[in-house]
């Protein structure tokens, strides 16, 4: 069993085949940065928090049983303090490994919120997770 973990802050969005200007989108009336300034960042650094990821993550049973690989991609919501108030499945395979991923990116707290014009901000970041078992 193999868990490959990547972590991507930013959203590339394109129009008539040029990066969009637009940095949030709005979210229940509110704007949520998805290219601030500066990213939200883990208090430890990036190295930390994978680790924390792979020490807390569980291959489901029901995936290992079925042989069920894949990357699930959850959208986390950052306030201005850098609490998680929200998740979001984008992607993945299901069997289990969804529900795992969302868990554990919910368990790990220490964020650093975005910033834009120096200010704190809300945020989006997408986290991949990759469950990979060797065969």
């Amino acid at each position: 069993m193999m868990i490959l973990l990547g972590l991507n802050a930013t959203f590339s969005f394109a129009q008539n085949g040029e990066k969009a200007k637009r940095k949030y989108k709005i979210r229940d009336n509110e704007k949520v940065y998805f290219r601030p300034d500066e990213r939200p960042t883990y208090k430890d650094g990036r190295k930390a928090y994978f680790s924390e990821l792979s020490r807390s993550l569980n291959y489901p049973i029901k995936a290992r049983r079925f042989g069920i690989d894949g990357r699930v991609l959850v959208e986390v919501l950052l306030d201005e303090h850098g609490n998680i108030y929200g998740t979001e499945i984008l992607e993945g395979p299901g069997y289990g490994l969804n529900e795992e991923a969302e868990r554990v990116v919910l368990k790990i707290k220490g964020w650093l919120p975005a910033k834009e014009n120096n200010e704190p901000v809300k945020s989006s970041i997408i986290i991949p997770v990759i469950f990979y078992l060797r065969k």
